[in-house]
């Protein structure tokens, strides 16, 4: 469908690879980080990042910081807060989204929870309407398990695919060769999310960059960009890793 490629190409360069800001953490958690919304968009977009993953709060408020500069992804689902008792549901449509001016939007799947039923039905729905308009649908999976296994996440990741998903976010597992099993077995996109703030910027390089060797096409960073008291600055140096330019390059 020529919609969904045109929308893919603003987010992925003509390398195939993507960097995202994910900044959608406000609509359910406590956020540092984030007071200046449009300050840190600004900063992120010089530093080379693809796209912004938010809410549609955010991106209204925010669009001209982000408009011909970054492509957009909305978030069309939420749960509780951190306040609440749990559940996730689909809150808005496609629609809304390419009314928002989105390129794609993004969907959880919770594998392995109370919650993966629900999920997968707003998934699957999602994936529907994404047809229907010609939007790419980035579904974010997530195996909820304890003592987490190279082979969930692949599962994880291969229902995503199944589900009707253009690209799929999910977990990195730091096991180099074995993770080539998940992308391997993922017959659409994989970006890698970074999850809790890491110690230094030493280990998140490092991560993406294991990360992209393992075929990964992208990675989908939040509190490590957002958090960093320069977020230009780390941008630029997980962009030059992600693309696979050289500091020479520049």
């Amino acid at each position: 469908m020529k919609g969904k490629k045109l929308r893919m190409r603003r987010i992925f360069e003509e390398d195939g690879n993507t960097l995202i800001l994910a900044m959608d953490h406000g609509a359910f958690m406590p956020a540092p980080g984030l007071e200046r919304p449009g300050k840190v968009i600004r900063e992120v977009i010089e530093g080379g990042a693809n796209a912004i993953l938010t809410t549609f709060g955010l991106a209204n408020r925010f669009a001209e910081e982000i408009a011909g500069k970054a492509g957009l992804i909305l978030r069309l689902d939420g749960g509780s807060t951190v306040f609440g008792r749990g559940g996730v549901s689909q809150l808005f449509k496609v629609e809304d989204a390419i009314k928002a001016g989105a390129d794609a939007v993004a969907c959880m799947g919770y594998i392995g929870s109370k919650l993966e039923m629900a999920s997968l039905k707003n998934l699957a729905n999602v994936a529907s309407e994404c047809e229907r308009f010609g939007v790419p649908l980035l579904a974010e999976m997530i195996p909820m398990k304890k003592d987490l296994k190279v082979a969930d996440v692949k599962l994880a990741a291969r229902v995503g695919a199944e589900m009707g998903a253009d690209f799929v976010k999910t977990i990195f597992m730091r096991t180099r060769e074995r993770y080539k099993e998940v992308v391997e077995n993922c017959f659409v996109p994989i970006v890698v999310l970074g999850g809790e703030k890491m110690k230094n910027e030493e280990e998140l390089l490092e991560m993406v960059k294991e990360a992209m060797e393992s075929g990964v096409r992208g990675v989908c960073l939040g509190r490590n960009i957002w958090q960093n008291k320069d977020p230009k600055r780390i941008t630029e140096k997980i962009a030059t890793i992600v693309h696979g330019k050289n500091e020479q390059d520049e």
